[in-house]
């Protein structure tokens, strides 16, 4: 496992949380970094999912982050969603991937909260 982007974990927890901005679920959110398995987790209060970023390095070299979104749903078990991000090298735009995660937790926030469309 290479090291270099395990801090970088919780920093990118903030920049998601910052760009949850009011989406963020009511109540406490849970940080948390395991730098030594490279995971990272953010977990919201009454059982309203979390989101778990886990760091490795690709058998090309290349560096990945894996993004696990778990969100609680009450007519359902949880859904989870899972995406990746490929840091390119030299500098690369940690804000941007860390609102594109939001949204997408957001978005489907949004899907589970909609009431069910019925048919007559």
């Amino acid at each position: 496992m290479n090291d270099s982007l395990s801090p970088r974990l919780l920093s990118l927890l903030s920049l998601i949380e910052t760009a949850l901005g009011d989406g963020v679920p009511s109540g406490a959110v849970i940080r948390s970094a395991d730098y030594r398995s490279g995971v990272a987790r953010m977990t919201f209060a009454g059982s309203a999912g979390g989101i778990v970023l886990q760091n490795y390095q690709l058998a090309d070299g290349q560096l990945c982050v894996r993004v696990v979104m778990r969100h609680a749903d009450s007519a359902r078990s949880a859904e989870t969603i899972e995406t990746a991000i490929y840091p390119k090298s030299g500098p690369f735009d940690w804000s941007a991937e860390a609102k594109r995660i939001a949204q997408t937790w957001l978005d489907r926030a949004a899907q589970i909260d909609a009431p069910a469309m019925v048919s007559a």
